[in-house]
């Protein structure tokens, strides 16, 4: 049996020769991350399973399974270990949120996908040759620069020196757990995460175990926000956290903050109420129908305007929103994905949006 599935594990080909027409191909990958998919509406309706699979020349790839048959491989697939993979489809990445944001193709299963757990008998090289993580880290102050681009999720290495209290909040009409934590880089730069229902409780778990007393964490499949003015990071289903990992970015990290005095001391986050500007506000005051006259031109998006208006109804009889391609259009089922008609095209990513009469 090993020597079989050694000669499978050599047959394999490397992720980065992958392509559309490939058919009937063979991989050796470590699933580095693992994360279930929920729908919006409900958050006990799995939509699918996704994982980061990473082989021995450090190639990786998103693989996703279906919700309706993810069950089958529930205790089949574990973080962390490496598989022998065949019987699979190479499809388009995701327009939109790739949490490997440099390949353009990612990988189906389906449910006679064969999944095999390798040892380093089977293998033939120590499972250790496999890289465990694969990160794309951007700098702090590029961070701003993916304030609107929707394709690509934000991974993200820094010291913990600020840490708000957690939070109850209302996050797609569930009341979730949420804390702010501040985080800075080696040239200082900060910038605010906000953490959401399970990646507190992560965390907060890892965080315990920490001995030093210097929080430095690997933060991954972050979304690019923006809140009072500055470009600020909040976790996503996909977000894994990574505490005190070995590598090189951590080690430097935690190097620099030894030698600091107060390296180790978390500080208590202030967050600053936002104070209006009565003259911005006069000076950008429009009218509904200058706001419909505004959405026909090719306006900047982030473009601050101001309307008084009242809220006389709320577009509810088919729920609380429709599915859209981000372009505000609604999108409708096809085949296994959707189509938008107003885009005229394609639509794999499904981004609620708010209907509202004023």
């Amino acid at each position: 049996m090993v020597s079989s599935l050694r000669k499978m594990a050599e047959e394999c080909i490397p992720i980065d020769k992958l392509t559309l027409e490939s058919k009937n191909c063979e991989i050796t990958a470590r699933v580095s991350r693992e994360w279930d998919v929920y729908s919006f509406k409900d958050t006990k309706d799995l939509m699918s399973t996704d994982m980061v699979l990473i082989d021995k020349e450090g190639s990786y790839i998103h693989a996703s399974i279906k919700g309706n048959f993810a069950h089958l491989f529930q205790n089949r697939i574990a973080e962390g270990s490496v598989y022998y993979i065949k019987i699979f489809s190479v499809v388009p990445n995701k327009a939109q949120y790739r949490v490997v944001g440099d390949n353009k193709l990612m990988i189906q299963f389906c449910p006679s996908t064969v999944v095999r757990s390798l040892s380093e008998d089977s293998l033939g090289i120590p499972t250790s040759a496999i890289p465990k993580h694969r990160f794309d880290l951007l700098d702090f102050d590029k961070v701003a620069s993916r304030m609107w681009e929707l394709y690509i999720l934000t991974d993200v290495v820094g010291v913990v020196c600020c840490e708000g209290e957690v939070t109850n909040k209302n996050s797609r009409g569930n009341i979730v757990p949420s804390l702010m934590l501040e985080l800075h880089d080696l040239r200082d730069v900060k910038v605010r995460l906000t953490l959401w229902g399970g990646s507190v409780d992560n965390y907060m778990k890892q965080k315990s175990l920490v001995q030093d007393g210097i929080i430095i964490g690997v933060f991954t499949s972050t979304l690019v926000k923006k809140y009072m003015n500055n470009a600020v990071l909040s976790s996503t289903t996909a977000t894994k956290i990574y505490l005190d990992l070995d590598i090189d970015e951590v080690v430097a990290l935690k190097n620099k903050s030894s030698s600091s005095p107060r390296g180790h001391i978390i500080q208590p986050l202030i967050i600053e109420k936002q104070e209006l500007d009565t003259h911005a506000v006069l000076s950008n005051l429009k009218t509904i129908g200058e706001l419909l006259e505004i959405t026909k031109t090719d306006f900047k998006d982030g473009t601050l305007i101001f309307c008084v208006a009242t809220i006389y109804d709320i577009h509810n009889n088919n729920g609380w929103y429709y599915n859209s391609c981000g372009c505000k259009g609604m999108i409708k089922a096809y085949g296994q994905s959707f189509w938008c008609k107003k885009c005229n095209k394609t639509v794999n990513d499904v981004i609620p949006s708010f209907s509202r009469n004023s």
